[in-house]
């Protein structure tokens, strides 16, 4: 499968399946804003992004 032709439901299930077995991280503090996305949505848009060639501003609105 070429890499442009990677569906995000693909790539975001591959990202939950890999921060699954990886586990937390350990480091992480309580203090500070609560976590309004899931660390496995914000992976998978970043790998979409750099899989199709978006530079940031290209993908900001």
């Amino acid at each position: 499968m070429r890499k442009s032709k990677l569906p995000l439901k693909k790539l975001h299930t591959f990202v939950s399946y890999f921060l699954k077995r990886v586990g937390p991280n350990k480091q992480v503090k309580k203090k500070g804003r609560p976590q309004k996305y899931e660390d496995a949505l914000i992976i998978t848009l970043w790998l979409f992004q750099i899989l199709i060639n978006y530079s940031y501003r290209e993908t900001h609105l």
